[in-house]
């Protein structure tokens, strides 16, 4: 997506001189305001300051968002780290040779200060969507203009403490947003994995029809320690057990 998706009101170039702004970083673009019931749907606000930064930045390049969410506890935060720190890295040598980025000789370099905040703790303030707060202009062929990323995760979503509409809201919108987003587990995916996160697409479809724009570009299943008997690690292994992941389903649908 580009600039020329945005609404007219991002569009607007314009200087920022406050702290919050200033500052590189992950900033809540997002959030759930609370309500006074938890089966009550919650209203989205918006930081629009953080977007108008974000937008001005990323000045008339192409735009592509990354977009990771899964369930509580299982390290979004991290896996968005690690994609911060190679963004940085490619960004810097400009032509896709980026050496040692993960820092193998510092191997706890990437928890501190240069990425997204560890929550492993329960906190309703964090809930909604975060991004980074400055894109990445990244270098492709010499025939294509530069790219600008922009890294996004959602927080306290999957989880018993948000309600279904809630998590429809902030899973439909970063799907929406995303030119890539990421599902991530530290579990296998099954059958209740696959049938919310279609319910999440049709309900983000059901919302991009008067969207001037291509949604859903990239869907990736990210699973860490996969212990799936008969599957080694890797993209290739894991294409195959989606594969019968939802063939089973499928089945099972048709039964």
């Amino acid at each position: 997506m580009s600039q020329c998706g945005l609404p007219p009101d991002l569009q607007t170039p314009q200087q920022y001189k406050t702290d919050s702004t200033n500052m590189v970083g992950e900033a809540q673009i997002v959030r759930l305001e609370a309500g006074s019931r938890s089966s009550v749907p919650r209203k989205l606000a918006l930081n629009t300051e953080i977007l108008r930064k974000v937008a001005f930045d990323a000045n008339d390049y192409p735009l592509a968002v990354i977009a990771i969410a899964g369930p509580s506890q299982s390290d979004n935060s991290f896996m968005l780290t690690c994609v911060v720190r190679y963004l940085q890295a490619l960004e810097r040598a400009g032509d896709r040779n980026v050496g040692d980025w993960m820092h193998k000789n510092k191997p706890d370099i990437i928890t501190k200060d240069e990425g997204f905040e560890f929550r492993n703790r329960v906190d309703q303030t964090a809930e909604g969507i975060w991004m980074w707060t400055r894109p990445f202009i990244i270098k492709r062929f010499e025939t294509e203009s530069p790219i600008a990323v922009v890294v996004m995760a959602t927080q306290g979503c999957f989880d018993p403490r948000t309600n279904e509409q809630d998590q429809f809201s902030i899973i439909g919108l970063s799907l929406l947003l995303s030119s890539c987003f990421i599902y991530n587990d530290t579990r296998l995916i099954n059958e209740n994995t696959v049938s919310t996160l279609t319910q999440f697409m049709h309900y983000g479809q059901v919302a991009s029809q008067p969207f001037e724009g291509k949604a859903f570009q990239r869907l990736l299943f990210l699973i860490r320690n996969c212990n799936a008997s008969g599957f080694n690690h890797g993209a290739v292994f894991g294409s195959i057990y989606l594969e019968i992941t939802l063939f089973k389903r499928v089945i099972t649908n048709e039964l």
